[in-house]
């Protein structure tokens, strides 16, 4: 799955804010969606998007507290960053919007630079977040294809066992394991061991699988029992 392009959102009825984003947008070449209230965007968005919001203090419900309006839009599964514009901003709105977890917080009239710096900055961290997530969740799915042995074989590799460490506790020869990293490879997706390690050690802890894996190196890799059935149909 690919990280869907980046739109810019803007809840927020002054034009000259709208003149702002909409050069903004396009010196980042990048869409403008203006929404005409809160309410109207967390109904009509697509939770699997990417960007970031802009909305004004006064168009937040009640006496303009962000914590609801962005505890809303996660319970609607829209995880988008939120830059609050406020003007005649004072100190206790500043603060009670990085504690509501807002990504920035600016005041108004806008300056285009300092705009344009936050939009870069927030849609990019907000991206990479994105696409690590969109790995995570891909990585998740192949690790739930492989069968249990391919675990237990891929939880040595990443515990660090050599080839001839492998083989020894699985009783099979050096080359029947490079048989298996190079299938895990292809089912896994990845490219290299350390790729491997990196995108699923975690996943390997979290099975519990890595717990027998120490268990066979602490006893110098003693056979695993039932492993002499161990075949290559993987």
């Amino acid at each position: 799955m690919t990280t869907p392009r980046p739109t810019i959102h803007c809840i927020d009825d002054a034009p000259a804010t709208r003149r702002a984003l909409a050069s903004c947008a396009h010196s980042l070449d990048l869409p403008l969606h203006v929404w005409n209230s809160p309410d109207e965007l967390r109904t009509t968005l697509d939770g699997d998007t990417c960007g970031v919001i802009l909305v004004d203090i006064r168009h937040i419900d009640g006496d303009g507290d962000c914590a609801d309006f962005i505890a809303g839009l996660a319970a609607d599964g829209i995880d988008l960053p939120v830059i609050v514009l406020a003007a005649d901003a004072d100190a206790a709105q500043c603060r009670q919007a990085f504690r509501a977890g807002a990504a920035d917080f600016l005041e108004k009239p806008l300056q285009r630079a300092e705009l344009r710096q936050a939009l870069r900055h927030t849609i990019g961290q907000h991206v990479l977040q994105h696409a690590r997530l969109d790995a995570e969740r891909q990585a998740r799915r192949r690790y739930a294809q492989l069968s249990e042995r391919e675990r237990e074989v891929l939880a040595m590799i990443v515990a660090g066992l050599t080839n001839k460490e492998v083989a020894r506790a699985l009783e099979v020869s050096p080359r029947t394991v490079e048989v298996h990293r190079s299938r895990l490879g292809r089912k896994l997706g990845t490219d290299s061991f350390a790729q491997m390690v990196r995108c699923y050690a975690g996943l390997v802890e979290r099975d519990g699988v890595a717990d027998a894996v120490g268990v066979v190196r602490a006893s110098g890799c003693v056979p695993i029992p039932g492993a002499s059935s161990l075949d290559l149909r993987m």
